[in-house]
């Protein structure tokens, strides 16, 4: 029942569940690629300079965030 979201170090999209198409309203071929910055308006780069730092420090990391879906 979770939406999954795989990024790599640059916060490109490598995968999603299904459940992340349905919660967020886009084909699966649609979010491929993108970054989250395409459905969540808090996503920045200083965020993912911060995400970036924190794992590579080999530290566990836990987000909340809100989503906007494609019809707005």
């Amino acid at each position: 029942t979770d939406a999954f979201f795989l990024l790599d170090e640059q916060a490109r999209l490598l995968d999603v569940n299904i459940q992340a198409c349905a919660i967020l309203g886009y084909a699966r071929d649609e979010l491929l690629g993108q970054t989250p910055a395409l459905f969540d308006p808090d996503f920045t780069p200083a965020l993912l300079t911060d995400l970036n730092r924190t794992l590579g420090a080999g530290e566990a990391i836990s987000l909340e965030s809100r989503h906007r879906r494609k019809d707005g």
